[in-house]
């Protein structure tokens, strides 16, 4: 293994990708296998540091590829599922990059469709703060990515 640090995140993205693009076989092979925790496995690689841009994006994109999978209510994915959605909240409040708050848009509609009626409201605070962005992101937009900010209204 290399241990130059510009190699970390590579391998961050890599496995993101990989996670991302074989997800349904990976659930389905820990579904066969209970002592593997397929929750804990997205948690490692979705929580790691995004310092870059580009990371920032492969993980709200991995995020969302993997919401499907997160599918036991145990405390765990619950807390999982939170720090997702306050990182796609965190992005698209702050990021400057629009494509950012796009993958973003489509991370925060993955989650927040499945949430119930008492856990979007405990969190509806949060949500108040990017109405403007969205409608920025609708003004901004192209036909291909428009439905994204339209979905997250």
């Amino acid at each position: 293994m290399s241990k130059n640090k510009g190699h970390m995140g590579k391998r961050r993205d890599v496995a993101m990708i990989l996670l991302g693009i074989f997800i349904e076989d990976i659930q389905m092979y820990c579904l066969r296998n209970p002592q593997i925790n397929i929750t804990k496995l997205i948690e490692d690689i979705v929580r790691g540091p995004t310092g870059n841009t580009y990371l920032k994006g492969r993980t709200l994109w991995c995020a969302a590829t993997c919401s499907e999978s997160l599918i036991f209510p145990d405390e765990q994915t619950l807390k999982l599922k939170s720090f997702i959605l306050d990182m796609a909240i965190e992005s698209l409040k702050n990021h400057k990059l629009n494509s950012i708050k796009l993958v973003a848009c489509r991370t925060l509609v993955k989650y927040a469709r499945k949430m119930k009626k008492e856990a979007l409201l405990e969190n509806a605070h949060k949500f108040e703060g990017i109405l403007d962005t969205l409608l920025e992101l609708l003004d901004l937009a192209n036909k291909e990515v428009m439905h994204l900010p339209i979905e997250a209204f």
